[in-house]
């Protein structure tokens, strides 16, 4: 009955993912069956060896038996079920040869207690071999799904690094034709009758539109750039000597130009410089993103304060609203790819595109952490959110570096 089951169920399962295992290069040569049945018999020959020898090197009896166990759970262990069969098998003959008195009971003692005792091991033998083949398929079967995971999810990167190459393309290009076509349309509007340059204004705010759109749709692959960078550890940063006070307020101008309407309130922002070694870019990004989640979820009435803080060896930069909050479970989440919190929504007369793919605050953990920097938020329900990041002033990153 235990070899009917190991053919129908252990034999195909094992064969099938060694078979993997080693075609994916994450099996030893020696660990193959092939060698497994040599290092069997070479195992229950030294205890045959040993055995012979007992009573001259005065080896109680149980010791060699104890060893034939020992070689049996290694062998199953290491090269599975047939070559530790095999090795069960010659360890039979070895006791029998030597500890069935007289000559063994394939020759002619054929007592109860002679048959009990062979069977017995034998029993025991293909049990113990059966667990541990059973326990190491089981492993070698988890090995084998995460090497299948890790590949799937490195192919999933490569398709999204591959996409967002493959866009930015045509988006760059029409990006380009759009801002070609408004500084032909200027000059015909200047050239053209007043009759005409009301149509004509009316056809370059259709392109102005046109261009904030390639604009935002350039954002989100760049994020799915970002993203996939990340997750390869392909996120490269140039980093020099800056001034990140002048970082927050080109970030500041620039959100200002995109929401005319909303109100950023830079407080307590250092008159000095305030130097760090960073990749001044990558720290707008950061700066950018935080400012525009903040106007994406506060109301419009309400100011989104900015704040820069020197504390010790370090500089801290917070972005404060006056939205809807963040519970407590939901405030370690936003930060991982693609989450978005379900119950908060973007004010409809925010201002900002209410566009994103939930990896924004992803990217800017991974921007910061490549400074050597931390990222967290302040909030709770109905009080608004403190988003804040932390960067290691110049000195102290110059001697960390």
């Amino acid at each position: 009955m235990l070899s009917k089951f190991y053919a129908r169920n252990l034999w195909p399962q094992r064969k099938h993912i060694q078979w993997h295992i080693y075609t994916m290069g994450h099996m030893p040569l020696w660990r193959r069956p092939l060698y497994g049945y040599l290092a069997g018999f070479l195992l229950v020959s030294i205890g045959l060896l040993t055995g012979l020898e007992r009573e001259s090197w005065q080896i109680p009896v149980f010791l060699p038996s104890a060893f034939l166990n020992f070689y049996i759970i290694l062998v199953a262990f290491i090269w599975g079920f047939g070559p530790s069969l095999l090795t069960l098998l010659l360890g039979l003959l070895v006791i029998d040869w030597l500890y069935v008195h007289p000559y063994g009971l394939i020759f002619h003692n054929w007592s109860i207690y002679n048959i009990s005792f062979l069977a017995t091991f034998a029993l025991s033998g293909i049990i113990i071999s059966l667990i541990v083949h059973q326990r190491e398929l089981a492993r070698l079967h988890a090995q084998l799904n995460t090497d299948k995971a890790q590949e799937a999810h490195r192919q999933l990167e490569d398709f999204i690094g591959l996409v967002s190459h493959e866009l930015k393309t045509p988006l760059t290009a029409t990006q380009g034709n759009i801002q070609l076509a408004q500084r032909r349309l200027r000059r015909y509007i200047k050239e053209s009758e007043p009759a005409d340059q009301q149509r004509l204004t009316s056809v370059q705010q259709v392109l102005s539109i046109a261009l904030r759109q390639t604009e935002v749709q350039h954002r989100l692959v760049d994020d799915l750039l970002d993203a996939s960078r990340i997750e390869g550890q392909r996120l490269h940063m140039i980093k020099v000597p800056c001034d990140l006070v002048q970082i927050v307020r080109e970030a500041v101008e620039s959100q200002r130009i995109i929401a005319p309407m909303r109100t950023i309130v830079l407080e307590d922002i250092p008159d000095e410089c305030v130097s760090v070694v960073a990749d001044a870019d990558r720290i707008a990004q950061v700066v950018n993103n935080y400012l525009s989640n903040a106007l994406k979820y506060a109301p419009s009435d309400k100011p989104i304060s900015v704040r820069i803080e020197k504390q010790a060896s370090q500089a801290r930069v917070q972005v404060r609203d006056e939205g809807p909050g963040l519970p407590e479970d939901e405030q370690e989440r936003i930060w991982t790819r693609f989450y978005r919190v379900s119950t908060i929504h973007v004010q409809e007369d925010s201002g900002v595109p209410n566009i994103g793919l939930g990896v924004g605050l992803h990217i800017c953990r991974a921007i910061t952490q490549q400074h050597q920097g931390m990222t967290g938020v302040i909030s709770r329900p109905g009080a608004g959110a403190t988003f804040w990041f932390t960067l290691p002033l110049a000195t102290t990153a110059l001697y960390n570096k």
